[in-house]
Parts: C-alpha cells; structure tokens; sequence
C-alpha cells in the first residue's frame, strides 16, 4: 500500500531540498483521509548496467526482503508515478538486480502524513562506484500561468560541479554532483541552457565558459490539467574525452496512479560546445 508522507532520511551527504509542507494545491479538492497522505516517487539514474531494455533494469522494494517489488524491471531513466507509499514509519528501500543482488539500499526513511518527494537514485555501480542517493522533498506550488517550476539534479556522473546559464539568467550555481538545485520558476516554451563543467579527473574547474548547451521545449501539452506545472531534470552524463553532460531528463507531474509503473522523461539533449 503507498500512503503517507517522506520527511527524512538519515543517509550522509544527501541533499534535501526543502518544501512547503502544506496540502499541495492539486490535492485541495481531496476530503481529509486523501489530503493527510503523501506521494512518493522513485527515479533510476544508475547509468552503467541498466539500459532502456526493460529485461536488464531494477526491481525496487520496500522492505528490501518484500517478495512482491514495488517496481520490476525498472529501466534507467525510468520514474515512477507519484503514489501513497507507506504508513508513518521509518523504511528502508532496495533496488536489487535480475538476479536479486543488491545495487542500492536506502536505509531510514521515515515518513509522515501530507509531504510529497522524490527519491534519486544515481551513479554507476561498476568499480569505481559512485552510486548514491537523494531524498528530495518537492515544492509544489503552482506557478504563474503560463510558467512552470524548474528543479535541477546533477547526476552526471564524472563532474563535479556544473553552473548553469539562461543567457546571463543563472538557472543553477555550482551544482554539486548528487544535489538538488531550488526550483526557479521559467515561461514554457523552447529554451537553451549553457552549462560550465568542473570535474575532478581529470581535474577542470568552472572557468565562465559554456561546454554545452542543452535545449529542448516544455509545453503546456507536457502536464495533466490540474496538476501542478512541476518539472524535475537530471542530467545525464555525456560521452567523450572529459566527462560532461549528455541530456537533460525531464520528468513532469502525472498523475496519481495506483500501479507504479516506470513513466519516461522527457529528453533535452545536450550537445559540446567547441
């Protein structure tokens, strides 16, 4: 049963992006019992081993030991449809291989009623390891008409730092890898972003130069009417030399499904500049 709010985790060097914990405004019209719940999705931004195959993708579970998994076969890029996940408590969540080998656990997550969040999960699970993950909890207030919200995660795996531009327009400054950015409201539309790349090996440091730039266009025909105009993007690492960015995934609000299953982002591609 999914039901119930996330509120913690006790994982070190997670970033949580703090949230308005008020009844998020597409669930006013809910009597009581529904408004009290909270909705929790999962993203798989493990890049290295699970490819758009549905046969070679995770399966999630709350508790790691439950026999029946929240979501098979769950492909990279995959993210799951918003849903009352669990009675107050405290979890911990597996996402295990075809053949029930632990990739990632999140341990203590504790949740509580009328929060909505979402957990990444990112890195490569081949030596060396960077997996991770971040439990983020999701603003969702309604922007201006005709704008949508804007949160922007770096699991690019290989940098270190990305600063992102809109022009001169900063959309997101020394964005840590497996962090969150706050949310910035934009106009929907097409739209291109510079991004500046730091990485540790081999070692570059942002130096106000663009080396890529990632476009693409979020339409009012993106969202379900009614729902909140919330866009989430991950990057996704780039091929080449150096490390970079290679697309920005972008997942929008849907709806509240029963069934978990994996729902594709929206892909921004992202090219290298010279």
């Amino acid at each position: 049963m999914w039901l119930a709010a996330l509120v913690a985790c006790t994982v070190p060097a997670v970033d949580e992006t703090a949230a308005e914990t008020d009844i998020p405004v597409d669930l006013e019209w809910a009597p009581p019992a529904v408004r009290d719940r909270s909705y929790v999705r999962v993203m798989n931004h493990i890049w290295d081993r699970y490819g758009p195959d549905s046969g070679r993708g995770l399966d999630v579970a709350i508790p790691p030991e439950n026999p029946l998994a929240l979501v098979e076969a769950f492909p990279t890029g995959g993210n799951t449809g918003y849903a009352d996940l669990l009675l107050p408590g405290t979890y911990d969540l597996a996402a295990t291989d075809v053949d029930g080998t632990v990739v990632q656990l999140v341990e203590g997550v504790t949740v509580a009623p009328g929060v909505v969040a979402t957990i990444e999960l990112y890195g490569v699970a081949a030596a060396p390891v960077t997996l991770g993950h971040a439990v983020l909890l999701d603003d969702r207030a309604m922007p201006p008409a005709g704008d949508f919200r804007l949160r922007l995660f770096n699991g690019a795996t290989g940098t270190a730092v990305l600063d992102v531009v809109d022009g001169t327009d900063p959309i997101a400054s020394s964005l840590v890898y497996g962090h969150a950015s706050d949310a910035i409201v934009l106009a929907m539309g097409d739209f291109a972003f510079d991004v500046d790349v730091a990485t540790p090996a081999p070692q570059k440091a942002l130096d106000g130069v663009p080396d890529a730039r990632c476009s693409g266009s979020i339409t009012a025909d993106d969202f379900i009417d009614g729902r909140s105009r919330v866009v989430h993007g991950t990057f996704a690492p780039g091929a080449g030399p150096l490390p970079g960015v290679g697309a920005i995934l972008a997942y929008v609000d849907g709806d509240y499904p029963d069934d978990p299953a994996a729902q594709e982002p929206i892909v921004l591609p992202c090219v290298a500049l010279p």
